[in-house]
């Protein structure tokens, strides 16, 4: 791998430089994930590994259209959805992995594409010579793909980069808990079956790399599409269990109880599928991963479970399907 070495740059330069890049083009999705600015929302998955404690070097990456494919993709989870483990996680591998690049992550990866930016800094972890990426993943995989469909891009690459011991290096590459479905694949269409126009029974899901510590796990499927005339604030909750033992490597079809089934948003305490009024919904599989098991009653809501969980998450998953009626 090629980089040469341009200058020492400070994580505050880093920083800041980031959030010149990200904060407009993502404000709708992290204000729907409930955060008020892109300080905290980014701050949330970087901040806790202190990289301003850190030495970063700047470089200049000439030959990225080589080099940047071989890199892996960052801890961010909605990444790792399929890539749960650093051998199969390079920017090359995601690039041609069929359905990944589906739904909304295609259609952001082609506007990149047809207008690439003509001025580009990555931001990554080092250890050897494998380098992970933290910042630009969209546009690395953007990358990727225009290497795999033999598309030519110009732009000036430059990489900022910190070395990590061996210890932190498998920190950051550890495998990391990923939930699935045999039946649809994520951001794809759920089959009929497991919906109100089918038999209503709940799909079966796969749970991978369960933390070691973790005491239960707990299940939420939701769909936040839902119009306003019906639920002002645009959510209906189809699934809420905890309780489920952290042994357990998924759930199969149509199980009525792998835990402690509470309350959905038709109050009942059992699974309902998806049955959108209107138009295409999304519909969200949360797995989360506690250090404890929790006491609630059956007559718990989302909003109940969300309250105890909170300070006992380990590490949460997400899956998501889409369904229209016919």
């Amino acid at each position: 791998m090629k980089l040469e070495r341009i200058s020492s740059i400070s994580w505050e330069e880093i920083w800041r430089r980031w959030r010149a890049d990200e904060e407009e083009v993502w404000r709708d999705h992290y204000q729907e994930k409930g955060h008020d600015n892109w300080e905290s929302w980014r701050g949330a998955s970087v901040n806790k590994h202190h990289p301003e404690t850190w030495s970063w070097t700047l470089y200049a990456a000439d030959e990225f259209l080589v080099d940047v494919p071989d890199m892996f993709v960052g801890t961010f989870p909605g990444w790792r959805t399929f890539f749960s483990d650093r051998e199969h996680s390079r920017f090359k591998d995601i690039a041609v992995y069929p359905g990944f690049l589906g739904g909304q992550t295609h259609e952001k990866i082609e506007s990149i594409l047809e207008d690439f930016p003509r001025d580009i800094q990555l931001v990554g972890v080092r250890f050897g010579e494998e380098i992970m990426i933290l910042e630009c993943t969209h546009r690395s995989t953007a990358i990727a793909v225009a290497v795999s469909e033999g598309r030519e891009l110009e732009a000036k690459v430059t990489i900022a980069l910190t070395e990590l011991t061996q210890k932190q290096w498998n920190q950051y590459c550890r495998k990391f808990m990923c939930i699935s479905s045999p039946v649809f694949n994520h951001q794809s269409l759920i089959p009929s079956l497991y919906t109100c126009d089918g038999d209503n029974v709940s799909p079966p899901l796969v749970f991978k790399d369960v933390p070691e510590g973790a005491v239960s796990l707990a299940l939420i499927i939701e769909d936040p599409d839902i119009p306003a005339y019906i639920r002002e604030d645009g959510m209906w909750n189809h699934w809420v269990v905890w309780n489920i033992s952290p042994d357990r490597l998924g759930i199969e079809e149509a199980e009525e109880s792998p835990g402690v089934v509470g309350l959905s948003t038709r109050e009942v305490n059992k699974y309902g599928g998806p049955c959108p009024p209107d138009r295409e919904h999304r519909y969200f599989f949360y797995l989360y991963a506690l250090d404890s098991m929790l006491e609630l009653p059956v007559a718990s809501t989302k909003e109940d479970l969300l309250g105890a969980m909170e300070g006992h998450v380990i590490e949460r998953a997400e899956l998501m399907g889409r369904y229209e009626r016919k």
